[in-house]
């Protein structure tokens, strides 16, 4: 079954402290680490978007099927929003 059309989205997260470390090699065999930070803030957005979709199913026995879909939502990217950023405090 293939789908698409218009969507209404509503799009809002935060996810905090997302981190990492690096490790590299020194001078004499002295392990370094670098400590990453980083903080997703995306305020609340409500908009007009486009989607598509499909799904593929196979029946197993009369009351059990495998059911796989995939699904796409694109909506317009605005101006000054960021992505990610670097947080000092790690």
């Amino acid at each position: 079954m293939l789908s698409a059309g218009p969507t209404w989205f509503q799009i809002g997260a935060s996810a905090e402290p997302l981190a990492y470390t690096v490790f590299h090699a020194g001078g004499h065999g002295v392990v370094f680490e670098d400590n990453h930070g980083v903080a997703v803030d995306l305020q609340p957005q409500y908009g007009i978007g486009f989607d598509a979709g499909a799904d593929v199913s196979a029946a197993i026995t009369a009351r059990l099927a495998i059911v796989a879909g995939y699904r796409y939502f694109r909506r317009p990217r605005y101006r000054g929003e960021r992505d990610a950023e670097r947080d000092p405090q790690c």
